[in-house]
């Protein structure tokens, strides 16, 4: 029984689906994706407003290890949430609180152009957002 058991656990491990990795991204042509340096940079300590502020996300400055933070938010649907970011590498990626929104827990490539900023899938295909275009504002205008 003990041997059945460390068989189907090694079964599961070598079937799991890898996580997937900034070389996993296809990168679309003529475009160039934020850095881990330049997101750190550019989108921490900073906030993104999609569309007519149908949501507003504060990426608060890292307290211990530097590439992972905490964000706080809130959304003409969804009210006020809170999660957590993460920089691996080229990605950006979110861990949401709230178990409904466990489904929005990606990482994306992010293209910087200007202040609008756009997600991109592993497929290379920008990231649907009903909101319009995502707006990067400095710093926490509305006191997160």
């Amino acid at each position: 029984m003990f041997r059945l058991h460390i068989f189907l656990i090694i079964a599961l491990v070598a079937g799991a689906t890898p996580v997937a990795t900034a070389a996993d991204y296809t990168v679309p042509a003529g475009v160039t994706v934020l850095t881990e340096e330049q997101l750190l940079n550019q989108i921490i300590g900073n906030t993104l407003v999609a569309g007519y502020e149908n949501w507003v996300e504060y990426y608060e400055p890292p307290t211990g290890d530097q590439k992972k933070g905490r964000f706080k938010a809130k959304s003409a649907f969804l009210g006020r949430y809170s999660g957590s970011w993460e920089v691996k590498g080229d990605l950006m990626c979110w861990q949401f609180d709230k178990s409904q929104m466990a489904s929005r827990n990606k990482c994306f490539t992010i293209v910087l152009d200007g202040d609008i900023a756009t997600f991109y899938e592993t497929s290379g295909f920008p990231w649907y957002n009903r909101h319009r275009q995502i707006k990067l504002i400095s710093g926490n205008p509305n006191n997160f």
